[in-house]
C-alpha cells in the first residue's frame, strides 16, 4: 500500500514538474504572439492583457510595407536551406569514410575532428574573416553558407550511426556491382534516415538562428538575415517592440511547425548510435 502511494506521489511530482516546464516555455511564446497583435501602447500595460479586445495587424502591415522583412526572410530561408543541404552531404560523406573505410591515420583524424569542437567560435572569427575577404565573399551568400558546412558534430553523428550498419551489407552491394557512391546513396542513407532527419533539423535551426557570424560577414540591409533584422529593430533612442514581436512571431512559427512534424524522428535519430564504439 505504501509502495503504491509513493508511486502515485512520484507520478504527481513528475507531472507537476513537466507541466511547470511546459508553461515556462509556452508563456513567453504566447506573450510574444499576443503582443504582436496589440497596439504598441498596450504591450506593457499593467496588469497584462492575456487576450486582446481587438485584433491589431498594424505591426505586420508596417513590417511588409516599410522594411526589408520579406527580403531578409528569404535570405534566411535560402541560407539555412543551402547550408543544410551542403552540410548534410559533407557530414554524411565524412561519417561514411570514418566508419567504413580503413586507412592510415583514420582514428587520429577522427580525434582531431572531435577536438575541433572544443575550439570556441570567437577564436576562429578573425582568421575566417580574413579568409573570406581574400575570396571576395564579404556580404555574399557563400560567406555564411560554406565556412561551417563540414560540421564536426555532424560528422560524429553520421559516423556513430553508420558504425551499426553491417559491413556484409556493403560487401553484398559491391558484389552486385554498386560503386562506392551508389552504396553511400542507395544503401547507407536510407538506413540512417532518422539520424539524417535529426541532423537536417539541427543544421537548419543553427543556420536559421545564427547571429554572430552573419553580423560580421553581411553588411547591407538587403543581405541581412532575420536575427539581424530583429536586432536592428532596436533604435538608438527607442525600441520598436511591436516590430520585434511581429517579426519574431513570423520567424519562429515555421521552425515550430517543422519540428512538430519531425519530433519523433529527431528523438530516434538522437538515440541511434549512442552506445556504439
Amino acid at each position: 500500500m505504501k509502495a503504491k502511494t509513493a508511486s502515485k506521489l512520484t507520478r504527481v511530482i513528475i507531472y507537476v514538474g513537466l507541466t511547470a516546464g511546459v508553461l515556462v516555455i509556452i508563456i513567453p511564446f504566447y506573450w510574444m504572439v499576443i503582443s504582436s497583435i496589440k497596439p504598441s501602447g498596450e504591450i506593457f500595460t499593467y496588469p497584462p492583457i492575456a487576450i486582446p479586445k481587438e485584433l491589431y495587424i498594424g505591426h505586420y502591415i508596417k513590417l511588409f510595407s516599410e522594411t526589408y522583412f520579406l527580403r531578409n526572410f528569404m535570405n534566411s530561408l535560402f541560407i539555412a536551406s543551402a547550408y543544410t543541404i551542403i552540410s548534410t552531404f559533407f557530414c554524411s560523406l565524412g561519417g561514411y569514410a570514418l566508419a567504413k573505410f580503413r586507412f592510415p591515420g583514420r582514428n587520429t583524424l577522427f580525434f582531431i575532428i572531435l577536438g575541433s569542437l572544443m575550439i570556441p567560435l570567437p577564436v576562429t572569427i578573425i582568421p575566417l574573416f580574413f579568409l573570406i575577404s581574400k575570396f571576395g565573399w564579404i556580404n555574399a551568400y557563400p560567406s555564411v553558407i560554406l565556412p561551417f558546412s563540414a560540421s564536426a558534430m555532424g560528422i560524429f553523428m553520421m559516423r556513430q550511426n553508420m558504425l551499426g550498419i553491417p559491413n556484409d551489407l556493403l560487401d553484398a552491394a559491391r558484389i552486385d556491382g554498386c560503386s562506392e557512391f551508389a552504396i553511400y546513396y542507395k544503401v547507407l542513407l536510407p538506413v540512417i534516415k532518422p539520424a539524417l532527419v535529426t541532423y537536417i533539423i539541427i543544421a537548419f535551426l543553427w543556420s536559421w538562428n545564427d547571429f554572430l557570424w552573419p553580423l560580421i560577414a553581411l553588411k547591407t540591409e538587403e543581405m541581412l538575415t532575420l536575427p539581424l533584422f530583429i536586432n536592428n529593430s532596436r533604435g538608438q533612442y527607442n525600441i520598436d517592440y511591436g516590430r520585434i514581436m511581429s517579426s519574431s512571431t513570423l520567424a519562429t512559427l515555421p521552425v515550430v511547425v517543422v519540428f512538430a512534424f519531425m519530433a519523433r524522428k529527431v528523438i530516434a535519430g538522437a538515440l541511434a548510435g549512442s552506445i556504439k564504439g
